[in-house]
């Protein structure tokens, strides 16, 4: 089989995307799985994914998720005659990890039937591969935001039907989000959504799952990341853009996020190969 790619994992730094049309005979086997997430969205005929201990298959309207360091195979299916496939491998956004929860269809693989879904996820993956492609700075947030968008409508057809979150909670999320220069302690946020200190932690932690200084963190790190990877600011500069007068504190931060320093997560940046049109 020519065609059937063994190992082969692309370094993605942020995101890669692309369409295939692919005939029997194309597959890829990754015995120790991605270094990134792997988003596979099934527009035509069927594919075939196996994993430790059993297989699963996904048709039109089906999208699969794989996680990282994971083993995985995936190829035209048995019969098929096509497989047409759009994909994505991404480092998540830190404020993803709830739409990155879908449910287990075996290890390391989630799969799900999109319904009238299908046609938005599609249109979002089209977008975000068109302005991957286009390799502009804003480009990149925009690519970014439309593999959100299309992760969230998934992940919507996925999740239990759920309480949307307190409107007390979504407002003190809005608040933080305007303005990553700002420290909000706990006390100021309870009082903007006319809560006590108290209350308002709880809320929060019940409905989102962490405190909201560790929240309003994640957001931080996320932004200054983003920087790092496509500004020419300092350090020192991107500290400030996002809150930290401290330069060092703001590094010892960062490296506790994400798992290495500002300076060298820009590095791994520049260094890193051209992206590949292999999946």
């Amino acid at each position: 089989m020519p065609d059937y790619s063994t190992d082969h994992d692309p370094r993605v730094v942020s995101l890669l995307t692309g369409h295939y049309r692919e005939h029997p005979g194309y597959g890829t086997l990754r015995r120790q799985g991605s270094r990134s997430w792997l988003l596979i969205l099934t527009t035509e005929g069927e594919g075939r994914f196996r994993f430790p201990g059993g297989e699963a298959r996904t048709q039109e309207t089906e999208v699969a998720l794989l996680k990282p360091h994971t083993m995985h195979e995936y190829a035209v299916a048995p019969g098929a005659q096509v497989w047409d496939l759009w994909w994505a491998h991404f480092q998540p956004r830190p404020h993803w990890s709830a739409f990155l929860d879908w449910p287990v269809v075996g290890k390391g693989l989630s799969i799900v039937r999109l319904g009238v879904e299908a046609p938005s996820v599609l249109e979002a993956m089209a977008r975000a591969h068109t302005h991957a492609l286009a390799g502009g700075v804003a480009d990149e947030y925009l690519a970014m935001a439309a593999l959100e968008e299309a992760l969230v409508r998934a992940w919507r057809v996925a999740a239990p039907a759920g309480p949307p979150l307190d409107p007390r909670v979504r407002r003190a999320i809005e608040l933080m989000r305007a303005d990553l220069r700002r420290t909000w302690s706990v006390p100021e946020l309870a009082e903007a959504v006319g809560l006590s200190a108290s209350r308002f932690g709880h809320l929060f932690q019940g409905e989102v799952g962490t405190s909201p200084r560790l929240f309003a963190e994640r957001l931080r790190m996320d932004r200054a990341r983003q920087l790092l990877e496509i500004s020419d600011l300092t350090i020192r500069a991107i500290a400030a853009e996002v809150g930290y007068e401290s330069e060092f504190y703001f590094s010892n931060r960062f490296h506790r996020f994400l798992g290495l320093s500002p300076s060298r997560w820009r590095r791994r940046e520049l260094n890193s190969p051209p992206k590949s049109s292999h999946k």
